[in-house]
């Protein structure tokens, strides 16, 4: 029986050889896996090689790497205010894969990743802020590899913003703190310019929106509005004030530093 079942499988390489078909046998080996481990003999073979070289001229070599997507998880180069990330994909073919998750140390001359077995959905929980890298390996079942991977960040640290106030028309001259007291040189009151800064990381880009309570000001009174450039209140009379600064940055962490100030009279005489 093993013989007979021999001849006819050479026989079907042969014709299948000849006509260019590349069509297994329906119960023939497919790939060099099938011939691992004693599987040879379900089909027939003596040995491995033969069940090898069988498959070798019943298919087509593959030679194609799988393509991987990535369905779920951070974005490239973007940042995040969380604590735990999800990543899933996809591929073409059946695959398996190896993964890992590393955090950025410039000073750290080693750098290598570890590649663990994974499958998707992967989630990584407990992170620390930082800048990270996710990796993934996959191997199709002829052994061709493919890579992917995402760079992200992640920040839960507020922007720290200064909000830089500062007297054009009035006094003290000059940059003002919290609760300052300002007095009007003249008739024409005090005027007030405002132009936020970031002191938490000036390398990220933040957004800043501002309000206040001077109704000089138009469309920001008691209105968060943009506010990327110098804001002048002008023109401020007698009383108390406040000027809010709310900082938004790339990961969606918000911070809101108030300044409080006070206009006095005019001086008599």
């Amino acid at each position: 029986m093993g013989m007979r079942r021999i001849v006819l499988l050479l026989a079907s390489i042969a014709l299948a050889v000849i006509f260019g078909s590349g069509v297994a046998l329906a119960d023939s080996p497919t790939t060099k896996e099938d011939c691992k481990n004693g599987g040879y003999a379900k089909y027939g073979f003596k040995n491995q090689g033969q069940c090898i070289k069988a498959v070798n001229h019943a298919t087509p070599a593959d030679t194609t790497a799988p393509t991987i997507t990535f369905t779920q998880g951070p974005e490239n180069s973007k940042s995040y205010s969380v604590n735990e990330v999800t990543f899933a994909w996809s591929a073409d073919e059946q695959i398996t894969t190896k993964c890992t998750l590393r955090i950025y140390r410039p000073n750290d001359p080693g750098f290598i990743a570890s590649r663990n077995p994974c499958d998707s959905p992967q989630r990584f929980s407990g992170l620390e802020e930082g800048q990270y890298v996710f990796e993934l390996w996959a191997t199709d079942g002829a052994g061709n590899e493919s890579y992917n991977f995402v760079h992200f960040f992640i920040d839960r640290t507020a922007p720290s913003v200064d909000p830089r106030g500062g007297v054009t028309l009035g006094e003290p001259m000059g940059p003002f703190q919290d609760g300052a007291t300002l007095h009007p040189v003249d008739e024409r009151g005090v005027s007030v310019m405002f132009d936020p800064i970031d002191r938490t990381d000036a390398s990220r880009p933040v957004t800043f929106e501002c309000r206040t309570d001077a109704a000089v000001v138009g469309p920001l009174v008691n209105h968060w509005g943009e506010c990327m450039d110098i804001r002048h209140l002008e023109g401020l009379e007698p009383g108390g004030y406040s000027y809010d600064v709310r900082a938004t940055d790339t990961a969606g962490n918000v911070s809101v530093t108030t300044t409080h100030f006070t206009v006095a009279p005019v001086s008599p005489g």
